[in-house]
């Protein structure tokens, strides 16, 4: 499904069907009543409004050529009208150039870009990729469940039940954290079913 981090807390919207997640801390708000730059591009991506939020991040990036958070948000507008490549590239971009950083403010871009990617690679049917990214998405922003729940997929689709299993686990454990009741019945589902295979 497609997930749209809105604001500091995080939540999300759900838009379609692969992970990918906008993040906020590029600090692009003008004044302190405007909205981020993740709040109008999700915005925009919820009214279908794709060129709109297009030229919005290329404006921003007249001002801010290297802010790694407009490649993540410019990856997520891409990644949702199902253009991977462009998708790729700017999330590869926002990855280059958080490279080197280790700054609190950008580690949650980088995690968001990882996952993003990562999600990218696992419906291009590059599992290992896919794998990695998440592992790393969630070394970085331990406390999302989005990565948890995405990977614990990823390792159902190879049969790996037991790891599968682990990864729903610690995504609900997550999920119970961020008050997210849609999100925890959907991963009591995979869970069920994850045990209703393992019957067989």
């Amino acid at each position: 499904m497609w997930r749209i981090c809105l604001s500091h807390f995080r939540k999300f919207i759900d838009l379609t069907l692969l992970p990918v997640v906008l993040s906020f801390n590029c600090s692009l708000a003008l004044l302190a009543n405007e909205p981020s730059a993740s709040e109008t591009v999700s915005q925009y991506i919820s009214a279908n409004a794709f060129d709109t939020a297009l030229k919005f991040i290329n404006k921003q990036m007249k001002t801010k050529p290297q802010c790694a958070e407009l490649f993540q948000l410019k990856g997520a507008v891409y990644a949702c009208q199902n253009k991977n490549d462009l998708a790729m590239n700017n999330f590869n971009k926002a990855l280059f150039l958080l490279k080197n950083d280790t700054s609190l403010e950008n580690a949650l871009v980088k995690a968001d870009a990882l996952h993003n990617r990562a999600g990218l690679f696992a419906q291009m049917g590059k599992v290992q990729e896919a794998e990695r990214d998440y592992k790393e998405s969630i070394r970085i922003g331990p406390s999302d469940s989005s990565p948890y729940f995405e990977l614990g997929k990823l390792q159902l689709k190879q049969k790996r039940h037991t790891e599968a299993r682990q990864s729903f686990v610690n995504a609900r454990a997550l999920a119970v954290k961020e008050t997210d009741k849609e999100k925890i019945q959907e991963i009591d589902k995979w869970i069920k079913q994850l045990d209703a295979t393992k019957l067989r």
